[in-house]
């Protein structure tokens, strides 16, 4: 695989966060560029009920637990 198909494979998709798309050159260093991300920021009070939304573009799932969110976001990461 070429350097740049290598790079696009690997990109930080979290909204809000980055001016421009945040290329990783492997796996394990978007998953470890992930978890710098404040993940607290992704919760919202709707009815007195805290539910966490996925921060990935194009994303529209939630989830009603933190723990919940941090494992759905593993499968943008895979």
């Amino acid at each position: 695989m070429s350097e740049s198909a290598n790079l696009t494979s690997f990109i930080c998709k979290w909204l809000g966060t980055h001016s421009d798309p945040q290329h990783l050159e492997t796996e394990e260093k978007l998953r470890n560029h992930i978890i710098q991300h404040d993940i607290n920021s992704c919760k919202r009070s709707i009815s007195g009920d805290s539910i966490y939304i996925c921060p990935w573009k194009g994303c529209n799932k939630y989830q009603s637990s933190i723990i919940k969110l941090e494992e759905h976001l593993r499968q943008h990461t895979q």
